[in-house]
């Protein structure tokens, strides 16, 4: 089976004056279920229930993720102020055909441009961008050419753009990028979301001892959902890998790519682990902290 893998980014603007608060990845999830609604009630109803898993879409843990909305002022308090007309926009990412055709049929019906509400604040969509090439975080791609496509390199920079963070149970967070928890679950969202074979050596306790983090520049952040805040990581990390055949390295290296599509740790259905590769890494200058 082969899947193919969709990143589609949603230019908004407002359309009205009004305010937003700094954390609004759930009114970004409550918005996006309202969009596949409007053309399958029984699909938004499924993907709504946290156990429940959509026909036709791959198994396992919810097949897209979204982004925080980008492009906001800065905010005050708590809250970004926008006036009518501010530009800003959204990320949608989506695994499998049949979820990607009900997701951009909303937009293609040729009625008067649809509407999107987050929060208090309506916003008017300006275009839809999915093609490779459209938006620096747009575009798509198939779980078998990631794998086919692979590069057998012993090193990958990650950018961690929006916090991510792994849950250990008993309400137990890790905002660090561990190697075993990263591309842990991203090999674990692979076998659900792909179906395809990894090699045997990509298991966690292999990438305990055999990938390190050898740079990074992070901070932590703090969201501020209603129900119940959430602290994660942002920033940059360099990954090396030592050990590995090129099979593993080529699989390694595919999962790097396919985070741009999985995301990485909790919540990514609401702003949460929003990640994609570098091709070069700028290592900070020799006065400035790591770690900040």
């Amino acid at each position: 089976m082969d899947t193919p893998l969709f990143s589609s980014v949603i230019r908004l603007h407002a359309l009205r004056d009004g305010l937003l608060p700094q954390t609004q990845g759930h009114f970004a999830l409550a918005a996006f279920l309202d969009i596949v609604r409007q053309v399958d009630e029984d699909l938004a109803a499924v993907l709504h229930d946290r156990n429940a898993r959509p026909t036709g879409t791959p198994a396992g843990r919810k097949p897209f993720t979204l982004s925080p909305l980008h492009g906001l002022p800065a905010p005050r308090q708590g809250e970004a102020r926008l006036r009518a007309g501010h530009e800003c926009w959204l990320r949608v990412t989506l695994a499998g055909e049949a979820l990607f055709g009900t997701f951009i049929h909303r937009f293609l019906r040729g009625e008067a441009r649809p509407e999107i509400r987050l929060g208090a604040m309506t916003f008017g969509v300006s275009e839809v961008l999915t093609t490779p090439g459209s938006h620096p975080w747009a575009g798509y791609t198939t779980a078998e050419a990631l794998l086919a496509e692979a590069r057998a390199e012993d090193t990958i920079a990650l950018e961690f753009a929006s916090p991510f963070g792994f849950s250990l149970g008993d309400n137990r967070v890790e905002i660090m990028p561990r190697p075993e928890l990263l591309f842990g679950g991203l090999s674990k969202k692979w076998e659900q979301w792909c179906g395809l074979p990894l090699p045997a050596s990509v298991e966690r306790d292999w990438l305990r001892e055999n990938v390190l983090v050898s740079e990074w520049r992070m901070q932590s952040r703090m969201l501020r959902y209603d129900k119940q805040p959430q602290v994660g990581s942002e920033g940059m990390a360099m990954f090396r890998l030592f050990n590995a055949d090129t099979a593993t390295l080529c699989a390694l290296n595919a999962l790097a790519d396919f985070a741009f599509y999985a995301g990485v740790g909790r919540k990514t259905t609401q702003g949460m682990g929003q990640v994609r590769r570098l091709d070069r890494w700028t290592p900070p200058a020799d006065d400035e902290d790591l770690v900040e």
